[in-house]
């Protein structure tokens, strides 16, 4: 038994076209992305000038925005929900966290209330800007420019609120600021660390000083020592 010869189809498929390379030159990188794929040259600046906008229109949103520092002495971040530890709640610090940049990693230059503020307002450590501890150092603002006193030069007004006798203006910490509230009874006797004022009538200063000077940019550095109270147990303990 013999086949039937094959016959061809006539509908013969067509041959591909060769594709020739891209060309690739110094005077034309590259023509991959040309045509229809790339948009025209104007767009592209179109595109490059809209983004600069945006930029400027960020960069005008936080301009004389208000700076407010808010130091809470002797808190430990291992005790704060934020940092993972759950013998405590701490919503507002919270819905802070939520809607901010949380440093992992933040150290404190001096275990003392004064020089550790004083490396916060200029960015410096104790043995540059010479403050070393909370008793016998006074700050020399003239030789060491602080944060308060770079504001000023942009036109904010500055103010402070202070909860602990070892931040008092006479230590030179309070120089760059226009107003700085420190007072604070001083009891004749014990440790110069324990003299204190209630965070809530710090509070209150803050509040009455940001509320008359919102119109204007503004700094407010606001201290509270509650964590840093002297611990009294009970007669039960």
């Amino acid at each position: 038994m013999t086949r039937a010869p094959r016959r061809e189809s006539s509908l013969a498929m067509p041959k591909p076209m060769p594709v020739a390379p891209p060309v690739i030159t110094p005077e034309r990188p590259s023509n991959v992305f040309s045509g229809s794929i790339m948009a025209p040259d104007h767009m592209r600046r179109c595109a490059l000038l809209l983004l600069f906008l945006a930029a400027c229109h960020r960069e005008q949103a936080f301009r004389n925005a208000p700076v407010i520092l808010i130091s809470v002495d002797t808190l430990r971040s291992d005790h704060l929900p934020a940092y993972g530890y759950r013998g405590v709640e701490t919503p507002n610090l919270d819905a802070l966290r939520a809607d901010s940049m949380l440093f992992e990693r933040a150290y404190s230059h001096c275990p003392m209330t004064l020089p550790s503020h004083v490396s916060i307002l200029t960015g410096l450590l104790p043995t540059e800007h010479e403050v070393r501890n909370n008793i016998g150092y006074r700050f020399d603002s003239a030789r060491f420019p602080t944060l308060q006193q770079t504001l000023r030069e942009h036109g904010y007004r500055s103010g402070a609120a202070v909860s602990s006798y070892v931040l008092r203006g006479e230590t030179g910490i309070k120089n760059g600021f226009d107003f700085y509230d420190d007072g604070i009874a001083v009891a004749a006797a014990g440790a110069i660390s324990e003299h204190q004022r209630s965070g809530f009538e710090t509070l209150k200063i803050a509040n009455s000083w940001i509320e008359k000077n919102a119109s204007q940019p503004f700094f407010f550095f606001f201290h509270i020592y509650e964590p840093h109270a002297p611990y009294d147990p009970s007669s039960a303990a």
